[in-house]
């Protein structure tokens, strides 16, 4: 979420299932959908096609927040997954797995796109990024174009703010095997958030309260500390800095006189501030 909006207070759902290979929606509303997001499941192969289906598919939702997608996806074709990467990263995707769920292959390239990612379930995997020509080339063609790839996937690493060190690490498991990684080895090469766009929502939500970009980390502290992690109502309260009664009994009243504002940054904060704040 580049805009630190109010999510939930308008809901604004759709949901698709994206099946790579098998492009089709689906018109169930899952919980938890974000206003204004378009909610995916990625299923199967990552293929350049499916890729240009699910572009044109966002393109007509035209969401206005950005997208969740929830991954079982494999692969080997990195160019088609660092497509997908950039369609996430266009749209600041959230990306997951459910139980039982695996991202392998090049699919973790493409998570590497997303804004944000959660490593709390399923299985994340990943395989050495080959050349699967059957074209005759001699050793030097080969090298040649293994530099060429090497090159465009740590560009594509340092355009989405991931540690080259994932594609160092995809190199070195055996061509026939693949090397499941731990949440803390994640952590470390992915992150959860992009640390550019963790600061840009941070000093947007800083702004609609009408605070310093410091205060604000001070008051998320506290609502880590004070709240439960699913306790919506709690964290905002604590960052608004009033009670959890007063943000749930005026969160209706922002519903009411707020929405026609919400893809005007300026007056949707000059609608939200003084209702939240009691003013």
């Amino acid at each position: 979420m580049g805009q630190a909006r109010l999510t939930t207070l308008l809901l604004v759902f759709m949901w698709c299932d994206i099946t790579l290979a098998d492009v089709r929606i689906d018109a169930r509303i899952p919980d938890g959908c974000p206003q204004n997001s378009v909610c995916v499941n990625i299923v199967g192969e990552i293929k350049v096609s499916d890729v240009q289906r699910l572009k044109a598919i966002l393109a007509a939702a035209k969401p206005t927040q950005h997208l969740q997608a929830a991954l079982n996806a494999d692969g080997d074709d990195i160019n088609s997954a660092m497509e997908l990467g950039r369609v996430f990263r266009k749209y600041e995707a959230y990306v997951f797995l459910r139980e039982g769920s695996k991202c392998v292959g090049s699919c973790i390239f493409s998570a590497a796109g997303a804004t944000g990612r959660s490593f709390t379930k399923g299985q994340f995997a990943i395989r050495r990024i080959y050349n699967s020509s059957l074209d005759e080339m001699d050793v030097g063609k080969r090298q040649s174009e293994y530099a060429s790839l090497r090159l465009q996937v740590l560009q594509y690493l340092d355009e989405m703010n991931v540690s080259r060190d994932l594609f160092q690490l995809a190199q070195q498991v055996p061509l026939k095997s693949t090397r499941s990684l731990s949440s803390e080895e994640l952590s470390t090469l992915l992150g959860e958030r992009d640390p550019v766009y963790e600061e840009a929502e941070i000093a947007a939500y800083a702004n609609q309260i009408g605070i310093s970009f410091q205060e604000f980390l001070r008051r998320d502290a506290r609502a880590d500390k004070t709240c439960g992690v699913v306790d919506f109502d709690c964290q905002a309260a604590v960052r608004w800095n009033i009670t959890t009664d007063d943000y749930k009994k005026r969160v209706p009243i922002v519903r009411e006189r707020c929405h026609a504002y919400f893809n005007d940054d300026k007056q949707m904060t000059e609608c939200v501030r003084p209702i939240l704040l009691g003013k």
